[in-house]
């Protein structure tokens, strides 16, 4: 890696002196740079790219070197730039007249984008093409993304547009289909770890690895500020600092506190002892945002550990080792159930314990729950298993009638019949239309009532009267509101039995006797009442005089000396 300067120069902060300069120096994105590198090798640069990605992973960087490599003249802007030709020593220097760097924070109206559609016509001042780096894009105004539009889509061949954005999301969509995107990814803590030790080397530093560790750590996956926290412990603590004046300057607990913690609380199931070592942490002056996200990132640990997937995590085997130690002695579901309260937690900077301890006091009182319904859902899954298994051996008909009591189960009450056996009553389309009817026979009603018994011999219209309710309730559930023996249970009442095979039904009123003789329901009670009454009867529907209706209540009335002396036909009135 090489430096901005030469030693002799004034002093620049390490992420100055140490940016890279070239596309091999960018660490941890080399699926972007060898595209780029191989699209400058061919000449094939487009005119517009869109850098995204987390804050210090190299997208402006990257927008600089591919801007010198451009205009480098050696190379003729086929390769790595040269950083000795005027071009790439102005660029390095910011003062190159063709590269404009723009601020899309300070820089996001309408009027400098109008500023900067003027001056794109305008040719190169000294390089080969004029390069834009707006910084930032995400925060222009609507106005100035749709004034930058018509030029980023056709814009002049000599003008080559960089944009960088943390905020991919919040750019539109027609910007970002004009512009080939990269996108940038977090760099892993053991490049970034190794890179600070050769910066710490080269400057003489003699700090401990566990140390440039919680430096990284510190940083959140961006090598810009790794660097510039290296530079604060060097002034902090001197040349030689260890991890603890690290972990004290930057208010870090470290991974083994966060794990001390949780084993407290969920391995040893120890509330107490856990809300005691956090209270320390926070008498030491470790600052409580900051155990949050280690709590988390051990919480995330163990999980993916305890799930088989210890391979994701971006450590060290020795904590892959300490994770997997303490989580084979918490199960999978109590550590999920703690990561969920312990991630919701909102902790700013400056925080007291006290959304932590309530959290904690939440996860231990829930924890009993919660291994119980892992247990009992360990127990489930072992009796699903164990029926999977018995019904892979049962035969067809066994698995026949187990199917038959499953949907009979599933069933409302008042339509569960007993599945359909070979003793039981015939279809419809077995009955003979003639003969005489099986005696004695028992017939059963629908939705579990009880059987009753007809008098041997033929049917006659006695016996139907007298079984007539019995034989309305078995329609009981059957249509499509399962609502047809309303329809017969008041003012309808069998009239007479025709040779042998047709039941004359009469009802008081036009609108159900329609009902039942319409052919869609007429069929239910027919199949109904061959399944009571053991044959096939042809229903017929008729419409009763004043003289013949009244129902079993006013016969029961008349039979107890009670007398009709005035009445209307219900049908009458509804059609007035």
């Amino acid at each position: 890696m090489t430096t901005e300067q030469g030693a002799q120069g004034p002093h620049q902060v390490l992420y100055r002196k140490w940016r890279p300069q070239t596309l091999e120096q960018v660490v941890g994105q080399e699926h972007i740079t060898q595209t780029l590198l191989n699209a400058l090798e061919r000449d094939r640069v487009g005119h517009a790219y869109l850098f995204t990605g987390p804050r210090g992973t190299g997208k402006t960087s990257t927008a600089r070197i591919l801007a010198k490599a451009i205009n480098c003249e050696p190379t003729g802007g086929r390769g790595e730039p040269c950083n000795d030709c005027e071009p790439c020593q102005q660029i390095t220097d910011a003062s190159f007249l063709d590269l404009v760097e723009i601020d899309g924070a300070s820089n996001r109206g309408i009027d400098e984008i109008r500023d900067l559609r003027e001056k794109v016509r305008f040719m190169p001042a000294r390089g080969r093409k004029k390069v834009y780096i707006i910084d930032e894009v995400h925060m222009l105004t609507a106005a100035a993304f749709n004034a930058l539009l018509k030029t980023l889509e056709e814009p002049p061949d000599h003008v080559v547009f960089l944009l960088a954005t943390t905020e991919p999301h919040a750019v539109p969509l027609t910007i970002a289909s004009r512009c080939q995107r990269f996108d940038f990814q977090r760099i892993p803590e053991e490049r970034a770890a190794s890179l600070l030790g050769e910066i710490a080397h080269a400057e003489g530093l003699s700090m401990e690895p566990e140390a440039l560790n919680t430096v990284v750590k510190a940083s959140g996956g961006s090598l810009r500020d790794a660097e510039n926290l290296l530079e604060q412990l060097a002034l902090t603590a001197g040349a030689d600092a260890t991890a603890n004046d690290a972990r004290r300057l930057f208010g870090i607990a470290g991974s083994g506190r966060a794990r001390e913690l949780i084993a407290s609380l969920l391995g040893e199931k120890d509330l107490a002892a856990a809300l005691r070592g956090l209270s320390s942490l926070h008498a030491a002056g470790v600052d409580m945002r900051q155990i949050h996200r280690e709590l988390v990132n051990e919480l995330r640990a163990l999980m993916l550990v305890r799930a088989g997937a210890a391979d994701v995590l971006d450590v060290s085997d020795d904590e892959k080792g300490s994770a997997r130690e303490l989580a084979e002695k918490i199960e999978l579901p109590v550590i999920r159930h703690a990561l969920g309260q312990i991630a919701a937690l909102s902790v700013p900077s400056g925080s007291p314990p006290l959304p932590l301890e309530m959290a904690f006091a939440g996860i231990s009182l829930s924890g009993e729950s919660v291994e119980r319904g892992a247990e009992q859902g360990a127990r489930a899954t072992q009796e699903e298993r164990h029926v999977s298994e018995t019904r892979a051996a049962e035969t067809p008909p066994a698995r026949q009638l187990r199917q038959q009591q499953s949907e009979q189960q599933q069933r409302p009450p008042q339509q569960r019949q007993e599945p359909a056996r070979p003793s039981q009553p015939r279809t419809e389309s077995e009955y003979p239309r003639t003969g005489s009817r099986p005696s004695p026979m028992v017939a059963q009603r629908q939705g579990g009532a009880e059987p009753f018994e007809l008098p041997p011999g033929e049917l006659t219209v006695e016996t139907l009267r007298n079984h007539w309710r019995q034989l309305v309730d078995g329609l009981r559930g059957v249509g499509s509101g399962g609502n047809l023996d309303a329809w017969l249970r008041s003012g309808s009442q069998p009239l007479a039995i025709e040779n042998d095979d047709t039941i004359v039904i009469g009802f008081a009123h036009n609108l159900h006797r329609d009902k039942i003789a319409d052919p869609k329901y007429r069929h239910l009670v027919e199949r109904r009442f061959a399944q009571l009454l053991g044959k096939h009867y042809t229903i017929r529907c008729e419409k009763v005089g004043q003289e013949d209706r009244g129902g079993h209540l006013v016969r029961a009335a008349q039979q107890m000396g009670g007398q009709v002396v005035s009445g209307r036909d219900q049908s009458e009135t509804e059609t007035e």
